[in-house]
């Protein structure tokens, strides 16, 4: 399997960011923003990444408590492609 972990990215990537995360199963993304940021995507990007490259799961971190209602609700809706990093959450592949 496998995994990429980026840290701090966000929409303004270079060409090999989105090389890397072609076609991997999982992905752990940062995407607590509300709106596209340098350094952090939205649920909606985090969406839109793991359909357009073929990501198998997006595991979406760095989320603060004001955002994880809306988060939860693009989640909810494509649970087939996405999850909400949580401590001690398996995810399978």
């Amino acid at each position: 399997h496998t995994f990429v972990y980026p840290g701090d990215v966000g929409s303004d990537q270079p060409n090999e960011f989105y090389e890397t995360i072609k076609g991997i199963d999982l992905l752990l993304i940062e995407s607590g923003a509300r709106k596209p940021a340098p350094n952090h995507f939205t649920a909606e990007q985090a969406l839109e990444l793991a359909q357009k490259f073929h990501i198998k799961k997006g595991v979406l971190t760095h989320t603060s408590e004001q955002n994880i209602p809306a988060i939860k609700k693009v989640i909810d809706q494509n649970r087939e492609m996405l999850a909400l990093a949580e401590d001690g959450k398996e995810i399978e592949l």
